[in-house]
């Protein structure tokens, strides 16, 4: 099968029908318009050569003085004020509400990650010991 098809654009239409009288009184009505709009231009342009041509002079307005307006102005500053940073809290001892306080600081926040970057290890890891005792603990009662 093969898709190109060969058209010979030198062939001249069999039939005359309606479309092609329509297609050729197109053309003839706008190549009448056009020779019509040269014609126009060409006199046109005849007609302006043989009148002399008056120099367009404007006469400078006087400039309008400036207004002067008083205008206040209430500017508001905004100062930022940095909170000095808490106090790390060291824990000396590791009790069961502690552990209770860092699940729910968890909680609230979804910062375990940062909280155990921040803190060293020796201090998470008894808090951590008493979290897995305390799951394991609710685990096994359910």
């Amino acid at each position: 099968m093969n898709p190109t098809y060969a058209i010979d654009l030198s062939l001249k239409p069999t039939t005359f029908d309606l479309w092609h009288v329509c297609l050729a009184g197109t053309v003839v009505l706008l190549s009448f318009i056009l020779i019509l709009l040269l014609l126009a231009m060409v006199f046109s342009l005849a007609r302006a050569k043989n009148k002399p041509v008056e120099p367009i002079v404007q006469k400078a307005a006087p400039a309008p003085e400036p207004v002067v307006k008083i205008v206040e102005k209430i500017v508001e500053v905004e100062k930022l004020v940095h909170a000095p940073a808490p106090e790390p809290v060291i824990l000396k001892e590791s009790t069961p509400d502690a552990a209770l306080q860092l699940l729910d600081c968890c909680k609230k926040k979804h910062a375990l990650s940062t909280l155990l970057k921040k803190t060293s290890l020796p201090t998470v890891m008894p808090i951590l010991a008493l979290l897995h005792e305390w799951f394991m603990k609710g685990a096994t009662k359910h």
